[in-house]
């Protein structure tokens, strides 16, 4: 099973979420720093994700501070603003979820069931020097859409 998201004050575009409450959605859970040069590249890709699957699929951010300004939520609900992520952010102020998670680097996209398992996770920028980390998750989302249909 995915770790459960530990409850935190903030969040932008959304009241505090619980994956519990998630089942029978896919969950798309990506931890990632705003002002980091990789996390920004596979900005494009979660708001393609976010808008292509609707309401099937769950795009939730999580955003671990790794500098002193992202430590501020003003300016995180800023910078979502400004680069248009329009999904819920969670803002882990103080690392509880990375930990919670195991999480060991910037960004990760984790991919979780409908059922609260996890599937699959990637680590680095999703397209990177030809890598097709976008495309490997879409595949697998879309099968498990159409498992749940069948």
């Amino acid at each position: 099973m995915a770790p459960e998201l530990l409850l935190v004050k903030n969040w932008v575009n959304s009241k505090p979420l619980r994956l519990q409450e998630l089942r029978g959605k896919v969950v798309l859970l990506h931890f990632y720093a705003f002002q980091c040069h990789n996390c920004k590249a596979n900005f494009d890709v979660y708001r393609r994700w976010h808008e292509k699957y609707g309401d099937d699929v769950m795009v939730i951010g999580i955003q671990t501070p790794e500098t002193a300004l992202e430590r501020d939520p003003r300016a995180v609900t800023k910078a979502a603003k400004d680069e248009d992520l329009d999904f819920p952010i969670l803002i882990d102020l103080e690392s509880a979820n990375w930990k919670n998670w195991c999480n060991t680097m910037w960004p990760t996209v984790y991919v979780i069931d409908q059922k609260g398992y996890l599937r699959h996770w990637w680590q680095g920028e999703l397209r990177w020097e030809g890598a097709t980390g976008d495309k490997t998750i879409e595949k697998l989302v879309d099968g498990l859409l159409a498992e749940a249909a069948e």
